[in-house]
């Protein structure tokens, strides 16, 4: 609790709870938003900073005048617009026929194969990849005692998972030049990969163009508006459709909440429409809804295709 907070208020020169203001939690959610961080982690993040200031005041631990109101929305779903796998397909391409862009399509294909974060890659080092057993391990490394620690490596929820690797992902590594010191992903003019840039030019020189493609529905938010948390969700909602277990999602990209990990499970038109298409229902006598009821009723309905509970 309160791992992110804490260092974002003692940066912000606040060193008591009676100096947390209404502005210091909005500016604090701001940034989490700015950080990519989902509308559930916002919220639970805001509650619990108000909570916990409610409990000092009951305590009298601070005063009363400390309080204060902020509205927080309890998110029930996502606003965040899950890529298709055309979209991803048409982005890679767009980045490729680029040279300047070769960077962001390998950092793409990472992203939309794996479900980390752009920060989770950007720190991803060539000792973490093992092609051995081929998987990579997102690392979150232990604080050091004393000295800095702004090179530390963290996830999300503060603990270490391993990710197998994609074949399309493999491939890409394979190619990649060692060096950077270490980490396995550049950015521009190869040097090191920072999330900001890759959020940039994403929708500057990849969203933008390929707007008129692929327009938003009329008033609401589509792949204009898509961020570089868009690959996230689209890996989970590809695993979903695809029928992989929803713990195993969880340990790929780092759950601690299976809540969470249903938000993204978005299923596209598309898919919907092919799902649909392979459910199977009872012939009825008369094709018309006015057959025989009573042979009807004793004929046992067909499964649905893969359904074996």
């Amino acid at each position: 609790m309160l791992d992110k907070f804490l260092p974002f208020a003692k940066a912000a020169g606040v060193d008591s709870w009676n100096r947390v203001t209404k502005q210091i939690l909005t500016r604090y959610l701001t940034k989490l938003r700015h950080d990519e961080y989902g509308d559930a982690t916002l919220y639970l993040e805001g509650l619990l900073v108000k909570q916990l200031m409610k409990w000092l005041m009951g305590e009298q631990l601070i005063p009363r005048e400390c309080l204060f109101s902020l509205a927080l929305r309890k998110p029930t779903g996502t606003s965040t617009h899950c890529f298709t796998p055309e979209e991803i397909a048409a982005i890679e391409r767009h980045c490729r026929c680029r040279p300047a862009l070769i960077w962001l399509a390998d950092v793409v294909v990472a992203l939309s194969r794996t479900g980390l974060r752009v920060r989770e890659l950007s720190n991803l080092r060539w000792s973490d990849v093992d092609f051995e057993n081929n998987v990579v391990r997102v690392r979150n490394d232990a604080r050091r005692r004393g000295g800095l620690d702004h090179d530390l490596r963290r996830t999300k929820n503060r603990k270490d998972r391993i990710v197998p690797l994609n074949a399309e992902l493999r491939t890409i590594l394979e190619r990649l030049p060692r060096g950077r010191a270490g980490y396995a992903f550049g950015g521009p003019r190869d040097g090191r990969l920072k999330p900001d840039t890759v959020r940039v030019i994403l929708q500057t020189r990849v969203l933008a163009p390929l707007a008129e493609r692929f327009p938003a529905p009329v008033g609401a938010r589509g792949f204009p508006h898509g961020t570089v948390h868009g690959f996230r969700h689209a890996f989970i909602s590809q695993c979903a459709s695809q029928g992989i277990p929803e713990a195993t999602v969880m340990a790929w990209v780092g759950h601690a909440s299976s809540r969470i990990t249903r938000l993204y499970f978005s299923l596209s038109d598309r898919e919907g429409q092919r799902q649909m298409s392979r459910l199977r229902f009872a012939d009825n006598a008369a094709g018309n809804g006015a057959g025989d009821r009573s042979s009807a009723s004793t004929k046992e309905a067909p499964q649905a295709e893969g359904d074996h509970s």
